[in-house]
């Protein structure tokens, strides 16, 4: 069973008017999901699978929805009894819990007093939230199949998203791809108060990735990676009695491996393909066996590959592409064969380990530290990450100062119509950087947003809850303030993580600098799909809304023989939105199609 709960906050004075619908739905909640009724006061009803867990607030001002641990120490749960869910969190409107606790949590507060309804969303964005109105009042929850099942709205899929996500790749803000359904930012508060709502920002990367923030005690900082990725991981883990762990055999998942050793019930998989370049097996034996756990290798199954094939579960964004649904069908059956109580996943290090590939960490040294020693030594080791001269990598360097402050959001134009490149990016409280905010901690902040991308839409979630231990918020913060160039030191990639595990690693995985490339499979996918790609994408959803650059999408896909170039990748990527928008369309066949042009379906994404 999923981890999934629904919120409805009533306003004022409708109560009496709503409590037979109330009852109908508690009703069809508990036989339909096993849902059950976990806290009713004057305007908020809360609604929780068994298997969420709840803490209530004392005083029955709330609920916190998901798991919550102390900092410091061994990451305790937070109990019900604790002092942390003391009056002290309804009078800072939930924002106290930022600073003494962290987890994967939705706070849920209700001020009878101010007839107010307060929603946190913790920073890591482990606890889905998204939120629609209905019959006047506002309904949050975790996944949609509740509502669908309810009939809380009639599903229509936003043309105007569609465009945006396609131009925007990784830019996600508060809109989904169905119209009426929007989501609680990880880090922000939801206000209802008086039939109004409002959102603030609570939690910023920003306080963390300032310059004023930033370690200049490189022993402090790879202290803090060891002792904060170890106490996360540890802290999930004991959630959960059985770990299934997607080890690669890199870096990532090697360092939740090497926190987990010691532990009983985890269990690992690899992931290979026939292509040598996707065969990671050595690496991860050799991390199983220092932790003396088991390892399957499942073999990614390309004839099980289907271009037009939409998630099993109702994401409310297309998912990840042809790679990602291979993926998930070798780690299902996994999963079926183990019966993990959660999976882990190393997803979200190279984000969260400033795993950057251009030259900005020596930029930041030089307007940190001026031209001296410190930009010196970060020259060095990027023209030795990146195997180039000095020269070029100082030059590099100098040209990311010289052209001063990125743009917001780069837009991908590639196969896009040229009505669609129109757009400006949707707004998000983390673009909203300082004026002197360095280009590698822009880098930064920006891969940890990219990366919120991929941490739902994968049909494995519905085995067991998916976990992301590097994406905590005390590892994140603390690598937050670590400064860029550290990240680089010897001309190592990730080099303070590396350094923080040295004693735990492998020396094939500690030293590892290659990655797995599944690039060969993806192509292989490609080229096995070119006709039914153009089936798909010729004359469907996309070209109707008038996406499409029809004659670069016709042009591409005539080509014979392996792909020549990376952009089969986008075309892959396309094929998943369309057949994401194709199994919306499916439920109303009446359905006429939209473009998203219209001022009426633009609106929030920036002038169209």
């Amino acid at each position: 069973m999923r981890e999934r709960y629904l919120a409805i906050v009533v306003p004022a004075g409708a109560r009496d008017r709503l409590e037979p619908r109330l009852a109908q739905i508690a009703a069809a909640l508990e036989q339909r999901f096993g849902m059950v009724r976990v806290f009713d006061v004057d305007a908020l009803v809360v609604y929780a699978a068994q298997e969420t867990p709840i803490l209530p607030i004392q005083g029955g001002a709330g609920v916190v929805i998901g798991a919550l641990f102390h900092r410091g120490g061994e990451a305790d749960p937070v109990r019900a009894s604790d002092l942390v869910l003391s009056s002290q969190v309804t009078e800072s409107r939930g924002e106290s819990l930022l600073q003494s606790v962290w987890g994967g949590y939705i706070a849920l507060l209700a001020d009878h007093a101010h007839n107010r309804v307060d929603a946190v969303r913790d920073p890591s964005g482990a606890m889905a939230c998204f939120r629609l109105a209905w019959e006047g009042c506002q309904v949050l929850f975790s996944d949609l199949e509740p509502i669908l099942a309810l009939a809380l709205i009639k599903p229509e899929v936003d043309p105007a998203f569609i465009a945006h996500y396609l131009l925007f790749r990784g830019l996600r803000g508060a809109r989904t791809g169905l119209c009426g359904v929007s989501e609680l930012v990880a880090g922000t508060r939801l206000t209802i108060e008086g039939g109004r709502t409002s959102i603030a920002t609570v939690w910023s990367p920003w306080t963390f990735a300032d310059r004023g923030a930033q370690l200049h005690d490189r022993g402090a900082a790879t202290a803090g990676v060891r002792e904060e990725a170890e106490r996360c991981v540890r802290a999930w883990a004991r959630q959960s009695p059985a770990i299934l762990l997607e080890l690669s055999g890199g870096l990532d998942s090697s360092i939740i491996a090497a926190s987990l050793h010691g532990r009983s019930g985890v269990s690992c998989v690899n992931l290979a393909t026939d292509d040598p370049a996707a065969d990671e097996r050595a690496y991860a034996e050799a991390m199983a066996r220092s932790i003396g756990a088991s390892l399957t290798t499942r073999k990614l199954d390309i004839d099980a590959v289907e271009i037009a094939r939409a998630p099993t579960l109702t994401w409310l964004r297309p998912g990840l592409g042809a790679l990602q649904q291979a993926v998930d069908l070798a780690f299902i059956a996994e999963a079926r064969d183990r019966r993990p109580d959660a999976l882990f996943s190393g997803g979200g290090g190279d984000n969260v380990f400033c795993y950057l590939g251009s030259a900005a960490p020596a930029t930041d040294a030089l307007l940190t530290r001026g031209p001296g020693l410190t930009f010196l030594r970060a020259v060095d080791d990027l023209s030795n990450l990146h195997r180039c001269t000095l020269w070029r990598a100082a030059g590099l360097a100098l040209r990311k100062w010289a052209r001063g402050r990125p743009p917001v959001w780069r837009k991908d134009p590639r196969f896009l119509s040229s009505n669609t490149l129109r757009y400006d990016p949707a707004p998000h409280p983390w673009l909203e950087r300082p004026t002197d905010a360095l280009p590698g901690k822009i880098e930064h902040v920006t891969s940890l947003m990219f990366i919120q991308c991929a941490v739902d839409s994968q049909d494995r979630a519905g085995l067991a809850p998916l976990r992301y231990p590097l994406l905590s918020q005390p590892l994140v913060e603390h690598c937050l303030r670590i400064p860029s160039w550290m990240w680089i030191q010897g001309g190592r990639n990730r080099a303070v993580a590396r350094d923080a595990f040295a004693d735990r690693l492998p020396p094939e995985v500690l030293t590892r600098r290659s990655k797995g490339d599944f690039s060969g499979f993806s192509g292989l996918a490609f080229v096995r799909n070119r006709r039914q790609l153009a089936d798909l994408l010729i004359g469907g959803e996309l070209d109707r809304m008038g996406l499409l650059d029809r004659p670069a999408v016709e042009a591409y896909l005539a080509q014979t023989g392996p792909p020549p170039d990376v952009n089969f990748y986008r075309l892959l990527e396309m094929a998943g939105a369309e057949a994401w928008i194709k199994s919306w369309r499916g439920r109303d066949a009446r359905a006429e199609p939209l473009s998203p042009f219209s001022p009426t379906v633009s609106a929030d994404l920036g002038r169209p």
